[in-house]
């Protein structure tokens, strides 16, 4: 819409292109047209450009969430042949899918029984029977069974392992006394163990035992650095174990224990 100014009788008239040159200043950038008569002034502004013209506010998203819908049903003759196809093939394939599934599984936890497997200690480590060596062809028939080596010298005692028992290691003689090694039965929920150990005090029913550990050298026992001693009752004491021999003494200077006994045939002996 054009604004018109007209002269009302001012007292000092502003020159005509004054004016023109100070709308011309203000109107810089916008499309404002200026005519001039004699005796008036008309400006006509075009429309202006606002910012929510070049960009104008953003609509909000539909707030229905898009879920996915269900397959149209259709009728269905199960019975006929095609259908009846159609169904065994997808069964297939569900079987199918199952079956990858559980083969990727079993590997998986085959890979994983696999890394938790602990690698297994050379035999001349371990405590169990020492393997069965053949002597030369006119000894072929015996057989060496080998102990620890002790300060004293060794013993070697030919015999057959197969025929050795708990029997060769229980003694009839329950008559304990302090500072007599006997062998000691613990009774676990899962499993039943075994222990050396010395009788430190002796009562009517219990004894306090100093127990020992097995050494990596079959038959072959030392005290631990930090004393291990209990109270089992006498009925827990399986067997009086014969004096040992003094072997060699370990690195933190604990002396080596080895029994003329064949120990080894114990189950779980510790």
């Amino acid at each position: 819409m054009p604004f018109q100014f007209k002269k009302k009788g001012l007292r000092r008239e502003i020159p005509k292109d004054l004016i023109l040159r100070a709308i011309e200043e203000v109107s810089k950038g916008s499309k404002i047209k200026t005519t001039a008569d004699k005796d008036q002034i008309t400006i006509e502004v075009a429309e202006v450009v606002t910012p929510e013209i070049v960009r104008p506010y953003p609509k909000a998203c539909s707030r229905k969430l898009i879920k996915n819908s269900r397959k149209k049903g259709k009728t269905r003759i199960l019975t006929d042949t095609p259908e009846k196809r159609l169904i065994e093939l997808a069964e297939q394939e569900r079987q199918s899918k199952n079956k990858t599934k559980r083969e990727r599984q079993e590997k998986k936890v085959l890979k994983n029984t696999e890394k938790k497997q602990i690698p297994k200690l050379p035999p001349e480590l371990t405590s169990n029977r020492v393997k069965k060596r053949k002597m030369s062809s006119s000894d072929s028939d015996v057989e060496n069974v080998s102990f620890a080596d002790c300060s004293e010298g060794s013993f070697v005692e030919e015999m057959s392992e197969e025929d050795l028992d708990e029997d060769d290691v229980i003694m009839v003689d329950r008559n304990f006394q302090i500072n007599d090694f006997v062998l000691v039965m613990f009774n676990t929920k899962k499993i039943v163990v075994h222990y050396v150990g010395q009788i430190v005090e002796i009562s009517h029913t219990m004894a306090t035992i100093k127990f020992m550990r097995l050494s990596k050298i079959r038959n072959t026992f030392f005290f631990p650095d930090v004393d291990d001693i209990a109270s089992v009752p006498l009925e827990d004491i399986k067997t009086k174990l014969p004096i040992p021999k003094t072997c060699n003494k370990t690195k933190r200077g604990n002396s080596k224990y080895t029994f003329d006994k064949p120990l080894w045939v114990i189950t779980n002996l510790r």
